[in-house]
């Protein structure tokens, strides 16, 4: 037996197909196939293209809202860190004022000090002036007492001595602590 040749032509007029048939098929397939790229596959593409062009703008929206973010973050970063200098700069500007008023303060009060120590000095110099001159006029006045008791008779050293002590008793009496006795009484 021999081997026969496979030949597909043989195959097909074996089938016993109907052309015409397969024809009609064909032609419908392909209407069909023009129909549906005309009426579905392009409206579905241009909606998917319509789709695809929102989703990059909305992408591109984000992108710049993003960057906009960015950009008010770096700035509100830059004005914050500019508040905390003018802060830092004003609490140290308050703390030279303070010292300043500070030294402004002890300065007026050293003045102040030194201008009461002043008037205080001159009081003191002008009490001790009005003392010399009251005890100036003391001792006039008991020079007085004791020429007039002496002018009226000459004394002896007792009696002198008798007399400077009755002059100085009348003139400092017990009791008067205030400096002013009896003076001037001779």
């Amino acid at each position: 037996m021999g081997v026969e040749q496979f030949n597909p032509l043989n195959v097909l007029s074996e089938m016993h197909l109907n052309w015409g048939y397969i024809l009609t098929q064909v032609g419908s397939f392909l209407i069909l196939l023009f129909l549906m790229t005309k009426f579905l596959f392009k409206p579905i593409q241009s909606l998917l293209d319509e789709r695809r062009e929102r989703i990059r703008r909305e992408i591109e929206g984000a992108e710049r809202e993003r960057r906009e973010v960015e950009r008010l973050r770096s700035e509100y970063e830059q004005h914050l860190a500019h508040i905390e200098d003018e802060a830092r700069r004003r609490v140290q500007e308050a703390m030279q004022e303070a010292y300043a008023a500070r030294d402004e303060l002890l300065a007026q009060a050293r003045t102040d000090a030194q201008k009461m120590l002043e008037r205080v000095r001159r009081e003191l110099e002008y009490e001790r002036e009005k003392m010399l001159i009251e005890l100036r006029d003391f001792i006039a006045d008991i020079s007085v007492a004791v020429a007039s008791k002496v002018l009226k008779g000459i004394l002896d050293i007792d009696a002198h001595r008798q007399l400077i002590a009755q002059i100085l008793e009348e003139e400092l009496p017990k009791g008067d602590t205030s400096g002013n006795g009896n003076r001037g009484h001779s």
